[in-house]
């Protein structure tokens, strides 16, 4: 993972010990930061939709774990 990469990216939500990013409340206030920054916000499936409504969203199926996030280009 370079830092670029990250510089470019935030990450709401609960890390799961199973490194599954689960979903929480309000969303949206984070994403319109996220979009006004220019960064990339990365949340769980279930706050995709709230997440879309500030900034184009790109859903990645089935559960989201870091792992997953990091391997994407």
């Amino acid at each position: 993972m370079d830092a670029q990469f990250l510089a470019k990216h935030e990450v709401l939500g609960e890390l799961a010990i199973t490194g599954e990013l689960r979903d929480v409340d309000e969303a949206l206030p984070a994403a319109i930061v996220a979009a006004r920054d220019r960064r990339i916000l990365i949340v769980a499936s279930a706050n995709s939709e709230e997440a879309a409504l500030a900034q184009p969203a790109r859903r990645c199926p089935g559960p989201l774990t870091l792992p997953k996030v990091w391997q994407r280009p």
